[in-house]
């Protein structure tokens, strides 16, 4: 097996860990893919994922960076490293890495937590305005709808929130969020 095929066979094991939460032996796999090439932005990806999974912020923050340092435009790691800025409440950071990945081909929640960046801010209508273009391109979702109509709520357009909550209610998927969202219209 030449060194290009150990390495993917490293990434594909190392994703099978990551979606099964064995986030140590993730990191485990993603040392040794690092020994064979350490030029792969997507072993370190994978590795800052891990370290996400097991609450190591900082050093996750640090295998993103050189996983950019590796490959600038590499969208998986622009993305999780938007994630993470999201998650630390850097919300002006997570939105800069998240305008260098693209919503139409990269992941399905980029709109979702770029529009609850603004959000949290305070800043409503660019929420509103990510979320519409989530459910321009999934019209199916249901959670864009609901974060839409909680900030409708907050900018006091009732009817709008109302009339796009049962837009909601119409479509056939079960709403999947921590939210309590029954008697917020």
């Amino acid at each position: 097996m030449n060194k290009d095929q150990n390495i993917k066979t490293y990434i594909r094991a190392t994703n099978r860990l990551l979606q099964q939460k064995r986030f140590q032996e993730a990191i485990l796999k993603c040392a040794k893919a690092v020994s064979l090439d350490p030029n792969n932005a997507s072993v370190y990806t994978n590795w800052a994922i891990a370290l996400f999974g097991l609450k190591c912020l900082d050093k996750a923050a640090i295998k993103l960076t050189r996983a950019l340092q590796v490959n600038p435009t590499f969208t998986r790691a622009h993305y999780n490293l938007g994630g993470l800025n999201y998650h630390l409440g850097n919300y002006e950071e997570a939105r800069k890495y998240f305008k260098l990945t693209d919503p139409q081909r990269s992941y399905p929640q980029l709109l979702l937590y770029w529009g609850m960046s603004f959000q949290n801010e305070g800043n409503y209508q660019e929420a509103i305005t990510k979320w519409e273009v989530m459910i321009a391109n999934s019209p199916k979702t249901t959670l864009p709808y609901i974060y839409c109509c909680m900030a409708l709520c907050c900018q006091g357009k009732r009817s709008d929130a109302r009339l796009l909550y049962e837009r909601a209610l119409g479509i056939q998927q079960p709403i999947q969020t921590k939210h309590k969202i029954v008697g917020f219209l």
